[in-house]
Parts: structure tokens; sequence; C-alpha cells
């Protein structure tokens, strides 16, 4: 009987003396790095020049520019993560230093970035002379005017330069929400400037 006990008790104490240096198989993975958002440009995608009425008839005659924020999301991480959603503050310069937020763009559609990889994403915002035109009376009204600045005669030189991007655009407040494979979220806040030549 002790013979035949002999083997198995042999077998199994090797068993066991071979895992116990064995890390565990399902070691939780490392905690997610947010991925970095960075500005790469700025593009003008659409744009309608302004009436020579305006701001006469600024109710009816609009201009319009639309402008194209492209960002760079890299993954730092050995595995995908899926953007959620992007939000931002677009700011243009009034007189050098003095930047006005006017446009606060958000994009929701996801988007899954590889494992140590980067992807463009391009947000787009649709800037109105009427809605440009309320918003330096009313939300920039005290800037715009211990500036000495006329607000139309702002929007028309907005319009003029975008071509040339003679005026800086910096983007603010930026917030891109990320979600791993496991659900987890994570955050990544990001700011830039483009223009001003």
């Amino acid at each position: 009987m002790k013979k035949r006990l002999m083997p198995l008790v042999a077998l199994l104490l090797v068993i066991s003396l071979g895992t116990l240096g064995c890390p565990p198989a399902d070691e939780p993975p490392a905690p997610p790095v947010a991925p970095t958002v960075e500005l790469e440009r700025i593009e003008v995608a659409n744009f309608h020049a302004l009436d020579e009425e305006f701001p006469a008839d600024s109710a009816r005659v609009r201009g319009f520019m639309d402008l194209a924020t492209v960002l760079n999301i890299t993954n730092p991480n050995a595995y995908p993560m899926m953007l959620d959603d992007v939000m931002f503050t677009l700011a243009l310069e009034a007189a050098p230093g003095v930047l006005l937020e006017l446009h606060t763009p958000i994009y929701y559609e996801d988007m899954w970035i590889p494992a140590k990889m980067t992807n463009q994403v391009r947000v787009e915002a649709l800037f109105d002379s009427r809605m440009a035109l309320l918003a330096l009376m009313v939300a920039h009204g005290i800037t715009v005017e211990e500036l000495g600045l006329a607000p139309a005669d702002l929007i028309k030189t907005w319009w003029a330069e975008i071509g040339e991007f003679k005026y800086v655009i910096e983007v603010r407040a930026g917030m891109a929400t990320f979600v791993t494979p496991d659900g987890e979220i994570v955050r990544s806040s990001f700011d830039g400037s483009w223009g001003g030549n």
C-alpha cells in the first residue's frame, strides 16, 4: 500500500512546488493612462463672405466661416481606448493679447484609438456673423468697448483675415473622455493656439 502511495505523493509534491513560484494567471492590468490630445491645426472648412451691407441688415444678410479644428490623439496604453467625446472653446483675438471666447464645439462620435497609436479627430465649428455680432455686443460688450472697437468692424476684420490666419485662435478648456475595454473612464485636458501670422 505504501509503495503505491509514494509515486502519487511525489507527483503531488512536484506539482505543488512547481506552482508556488508562478505568478497568478489573472494579474490585474495596469491602470489606464489618459491619452494625450494636441492641436495639430485649424483649417477653414467652408466660408461665405460678409455682404457689403453688413451689419445694416445683419439678421437677413449673413456671412459664415466654418473652422475645422484637427486634434492628434495618442493612446500610450497597451490596449485600445475609445474616445467618447471632446469639448473645447474657441477664442478669437480681438487685440494683441486679448482673445474673446465665441464658440464651444462638442464632438460625440465614438472612435477607437489602437494601442500605442495616434488618430486624428476633426471637429468643425460654424461661426455665423449674426451670432458673433450678438456675442460681441452682449457677452463681450464691456471688453469690446474698453478696447475702443466696434463689434461690426471686429467681425469684418475676422472675416477678411481668416484665410491667412493673421490673428490668433486659441483652443481653451479642452476636455476629452475615454473609455477602456473594461468600461473604466479617464479624461484628458488640452489647449493650444493657431495663427497670428
